[in-house]
């Protein structure tokens, strides 16, 4: 298990073996149920995780609860409501299993402490929002450059078997369209 997580930071990063060995001390391997939540709304967060196999949903909900997808995380990626825990605010979004999953957590004031040691968890971190907001500027200029039809196909293509393993519903929250419209496309693409 660790070492899929160790290969995917060293992938982004150096990272000497007595700072990998500091770090596998302080990550606690949690599994997290379908439908449970790893972060609520109102929860100020106070860890983070990386997905070492599963599939969790990150949304907002308004006042009549319609929900409104943020992204879906897999295996590999960070999971977290990262300005609110930096902030130590609480969250304005949910954070919650679609699959039963695998994660490994790490405390924000432990991963504090762990960047004083060494240099290459300040680089990791960087590396890893970096990642992350390259993948947000995609999705905006998906959401509003791209036809509907155009992002579910584009969806389907870089994401082959994600449809299945989400609801109906969590798909056209994520293309940012109605789960009727997504019905239709889906109608003529058969």
């Amino acid at each position: 298990m660790t070492q899929n997580l160790v290969k995917t930071l060293r992938s982004l990063v150096s990272i000497p073996e007595t700072e990998v060995t500091h770090l596998l001390k302080i990550l606690q391997h949690t599994m997290v149920t379908k439908g449970s939540y790893f972060i609520r709304e109102g929860q100020i967060p106070r860890k983070f995780a990386f997905v070492d196999e599963g599939l969790f949903h990150c949304l907002y909900t308004d006042e009549k609860g319609n929900e409104f997808t943020k992204s879906i995380v897999l295996d590999g990626q960070l999971l977290a409501s990262y300005s609110a825990m930096i902030a130590q605010e609480p969250s304005k979004m949910l954070v919650e299993a679609i699959e039963d999953s695998s994660i490994f957590e790490i405390n924000y004031a432990h991963w504090i402490e762990l960047q004083k040691r060494h240099e290459c968890w300040k680089n990791l971190i960087i590396a890893l929002l970096e990642k992350e907001l390259r993948t947000k500027d995609q999705l905006d200029a998906e959401l509003y450059l791209l036809e509907p039809t155009e992002r579910y196909l584009h969806f389907q293509t870089t994401n082959p078997d994600l449809e299945q393993r989400l609801k109906q519903q969590q798909v056209a929250s994520y293309l940012g369209v109605s789960a009727v419209l997504l019905s239709k496309m889906r109608g003529k693409k058969r």
